[in-house]
């Protein structure tokens, strides 16, 4: 298995850790979705699958809350440092509602 990363920093380790990682739990056969609801509404009006880093809480009864990180795009590699992790949104909305479910990806172990 081959994996070809893009050379931007942020965009490589969002690469690796939507696909790359994914791809080898997968062949181990211990691969795991997670999903975490927004906290708040977010907006992204390009038709593009886009990887929100986000800030994640638990809540008190347990469900992962996602908050969007604010960055200046995709070579802000500073404001990963404030991160958990990253939602997927879906490529086909531009609003995304608070309380709304997506798939979450960790930097560290999902």
């Amino acid at each position: 298995m081959v994996f070809g990363l893009p050379g931007n920093p942020v965009s490589a380790i969002t690469c690796l850790r939507r696909y790359v990682i994914p791809g080898l739990q997968l062949q181990r056969g211990d691969e795991q979705t997670v999903y975490a609801e927004l906290t708040k509404d977010y907006a992204f009006n390009k038709a593009l699958t886009y990887f929100c880093p986000v800030s994640v809480k638990v809540s008190e009864e347990g469900k992962l809350l996602a908050t969007p990180i604010k960055t200046n795009g995709s070579g802000d590699y500073g404001a990963l440092a404030y991160s958990d992790g990253i939602l997927e949104l879906d490529k086909e909305m531009d609003i995304f509602q608070a309380g709304t479910a997506h798939k979450l990806f960790l930097w560290g172990k999902n």
